[in-house]
């Protein structure tokens, strides 16, 4: 039996609307390489299928220097339209490399997770193989530490947008963080939030704290599409959090700005939202459960989100609603597997 020091995470390199599998890839590495099978042992499709391919007792073909070591899966995709690098894969890839992994891990439970960019010069798979294991890993473990949560987990996020609403307390900001971790890649929190008062200073505070360190942090209250485009070609996943507070910043304490106005803002927003090429997740309050509120700015105010909500939702892939710790489908693929601890934001 071969001792196997790494599990190790491959692009094909093909384009999102290429969808091959063992088959065409072993008629690639034998007939174009001259090799004798296909270098991958595990190859997953574009709809999360899973073929098998080099059987995992055979040293591989896929990394220069540890194919006696390792295993080797290969996700189909990883190149965008325009022919560069894109981290460009399905929801259901997502599910079946966790699965798949969490398999092999079962059966080697001394690998580790990399990716064949730590090997090489090359950027497959497009995103940071180890940083999105232990994420994952760590909030299975997270999970199991407190045996009276119940928990669910959402598909990591693919390029394109994705819309958390939830309630106060709901466990939005806590799930938009949680998929932020495990995207795989550098993360980017733009915060719309300002310090009014002391309480919002010990929220902003906490939000602060509950963050990994290694994320970077841009403040901006009421610039959001250009706090958008000023990341453009990063690569970076885009956490926005949050719309509601952006809306109550361009509304003012009087509430004075004209409707027109306010549609340019979101315009304005959703054109960056949609030309931006990496994953974005993107936190909103649903403030329009309730009664009808007394006050005319409240009115106002709950009316224009519910207009902002709508917009944003249209351009998403995903959307989801965040209740009592939950997150529900409302958009997109259902949420599917684990959990969060109660009271979280």
């Amino acid at each position: 039996m071969r001792s196997i020091e790494y599990i190790i995470i491959h692009a094909a390199d093909t384009p999102p609307d290429m969808d091959v599998g063992v088959e065409e890839i072993r008629d690639w590495h034998v007939n174009g390489n001259g090799w004798r099978d296909i270098g991958y042992h595990w190859v997953i499709r574009r709809d999360g299928s899973v073929e098998a391919g080099r059987d995992e007792s055979e040293t591989g073909a896929h990394v220069a220097g540890h194919n006696a070591n390792s295993i080797g899966v290969c996700l189909v995709g990883g190149r965008g339209p325009d022919g560069g690098d894109d981290c460009n894969y399905t929801a259901a890839q997502w599910r079946a490399l966790e699965q798949l992994v969490g398999e092999i891990s079962e059966r080697y439970p001394d690998a580790r997770v990399r990716g064949h960019r730590d090997f090489s010069d090359k950027a497959c798979p497009c995103f940071d193989a180890a940083s999105w294991w232990g994420a994952r890993s760590d909030s299975e473990q997270s999970a199991a530490d407190d045996n009276t949560s119940e928990t669910e987990e959402a598909a990591p996020p693919e390029a394109g947008a994705s819309l958390l609403l939830g309630g106060v307390r709901s466990g939005k900001s806590a799930w938009a963080q949680r998929l932020a971790s495990r995207s795989g890649q550098t993360v980017r929190v733009i915060a719309t939030a300002t310090a009014e008062d002391e309480e919002m200073e010990a929220r902003i505070a906490r939000h602060r704290a509950d963050r990994p360190d290694d994320w970077t942090v841009i403040e901006e209250p009421t610039k959001l599409a250009e706090a958008v485009r000023d990341a453009a070609g990063s690569g970076d996943c885009l956490l926005v959090d949050c719309l509601s507070l952006w809306l109550s910043n361009l509304l003012g304490s009087d509430g004075g700005k004209e409707t027109r106005e306010l549609d340019s803002s979101f315009d304005d927003f959703c054109e960056a939202l949609e030309a931006y090429s990496g994953p974005v997740i993107i936190v909103s309050n649903e403030v329009g459960l309730g009664g009808i509120e007394t006050n005319d700015l409240a009115r106002r105010y709950a009316d224009e989100l519910g207009r902002l909500n709508q917009r944003v939702a249209s351009r998403c892939r995903q959307v989801y609603l965040a209740v009592a710790g939950r997150l529900l489908a409302v958009k997109g693929d259902p949420p599917s597997g684990d959990s969060l601890h109660a009271g979280e934001d």
